[in-house]
């Protein structure tokens, strides 16, 4: 089996994975995960070196916080864990890149994606002045509608419905922001029983996979909550760079009414901000911490505070969805409806 893989996000993040015997399965994840930017260029100028293995080196000069991490002058150790899941993380920061290595224990394998990958991508895209923001992303006419609120509040749902009406699909948990361009980030779409139409022949195909995983998930009371993970292996459906048009807060309230609300983006910004500190919190925690030796990345929340208003500059329109809970269908015909205009462009 292939131990290194490599990934080149748009010519602006490149990241070099290599997996030590008795880790192959994770590098399989990150390969499922991120395989829309798998390339064959081994070049070794990456932003982004990880290895999958024992995290047992440690410098000797360090501070302790807290009682698990150890921090350096330029690098920090981390043990940690989510439930039955545990692992350790050596981060070191150079100028131009980071190097990382990773021990997860099984139950592991699925968590290193969301809490420490993708976070360290969108922290070296930020360096360069881009913004990996929290999500959905369809594209129409080469028009982007990023819909962001949430986890759970119905965004790859809309999104899987927006794919069977045709539209193009820029991501479905994040997307990168470049001065008022949208371009794809499709990682692999989290597929559960409540937010699949079932419409699509590479959903059914996963339809048992996802029948087993919902029973064990009710087997064991929410403890286990095993996710089916599925990349878009039709290219043709993901978009390509986008004019950012419209940005759509998503709120499912209690109640049966709709409401559509035109709002500053400031709140989007707002909102983006929150998202950080919900879905990054390990990888936050992890710089917080850091930030007790070298001060500069105290400021990491504020600097990508900053380039994101850069970033979405020509943004046209901000608005908010108030919508009943378990309502998507109704969701999705409300804000479909929005987009008439936006396609005519």
């Amino acid at each position: 089996m292939q131990t290194v893989a490599n990934f080149n996000i748009h010519n602006k993040v490149r990241m070099k994975v290599r997996a030590e015997k008795d880790y192959h399965r994770v590098l399989k994840r990150l390969r499922v995960e991120y395989g829309f930017f798998e390339t064959n260029d081994c070049s070794d100028k990456a932003d982004i070196i990880v290895t999958i293995g024992s995290v047992n080196e440690r410098p000797s000069d360090y501070v302790k916080i807290n009682g698990r991490y150890l921090i350096g002058e330029n690098w920090i150790c981390i043990s940690d864990s989510y439930k039955v899941a545990k692992w350790k993380v050596y981060m070191e920061f150079e100028p131009c890149f980071i190097n990382v290595r990773i021990e997860p224990n099984f139950f592991a394998c699925d968590l290193i994606p969301p809490i420490i990958i993708t976070p360290l991508i969108g922290f070296q895209l930020g360096r360069k002045g881009l913004s990996l923001v929290h999500a959905a992303g369809i594209s129409i006419g080469n028009n982007a509608i990023l819909l962001t609120g949430f986890g759970g509040s119905g965004k790859t749902s809309l999104v899987l419905r927006a794919l069977e009406k045709g539209l193009k699909l820029l991501g479905d948990d994040h997307v990168i922001l470049d001065r008022g361009k949208a371009l794809p980030f499709p990682t692999a779409i989290s597929l559960f029983k409540y937010n699949v139409s079932g419409g699509s022949d590479w959903i059914k195909r996963r339809k048992l996979e996802i029948e087993l995983k919902s029973f064990i998930y009710k087997l064991t009371l929410g403890y286990i909550y095993p996710v089916t993970k599925a990349q878009i292996q039709d290219r043709n459906l993901i978009a390509e760079s986008s004019k950012l048009k419209k940005v759509i807060l998503i709120e499912p309230q209690i109640g049966e009414d709709y409401m559509v609300e035109e709002i500053e983006k400031q709140e989007i910004v707002d909102t983006w901000m929150r998202n950080i500190l919900v879905d990054g919190i390990y990888f936050y925690k992890y710089l917080c911490a850091f930030s007790y030796v070298n001060q500069k990345f105290f400021d990491y929340l504020s600097d990508f505070k900053e380039t994101l208003l850069k970033n979405l500059v020509g943004c046209e329109q901000c608005t908010r969805v108030s919508f009943p809970e378990n309502n998507i269908e109704k969701l999705f015909k409300t804000i479909y409806d929005t987009l008439g205009d936006i396609s005519s462009d």
